[in-house]
């Protein structure tokens, strides 16, 4: 059985060999990257924050849940429920 010869451009895992300082070298290129995505990122959301909000707020806007409540009679006779009725200040005595 013979051993795999390993060439100093190929590694095992398919990539090239690299010193220390190369792998730092591509570490400071992905930061900079990133960097320069999230402040893009940053900048794209800080124009169009109300568009953003108005995606994020229009489910709660159409499910009524932050209306004002309105005075309701409800009428019971017995076990019989009649109601709720919705009433204005002036029906009232």
């Amino acid at each position: 059985m013979s051993e795999p010869e390993f060439s100093p451009e190929a590694d095992d895992e398919g990539g090239e060999r690299k010193s220390f300082w190369g792998h730092l070298k591509d570490l400071r290129s992905v930061i900079i990257r990133s960097a320069i995505a999230i402040g893009v990122a940053l900048i794209l959301c800080l124009l169009l924050d109300a568009k953003i909000v108005d995606v994020l707020t229009y489910p709660l806007r159409r499910m009524h849940l932050f209306e004002a409540d309105h005075p309701t009679v409800t009428l019971f006779i017995g076990s019989t429920q009649l109601g709720p009725f919705d009433v204005t200040r002036d029906q009232f005595p």
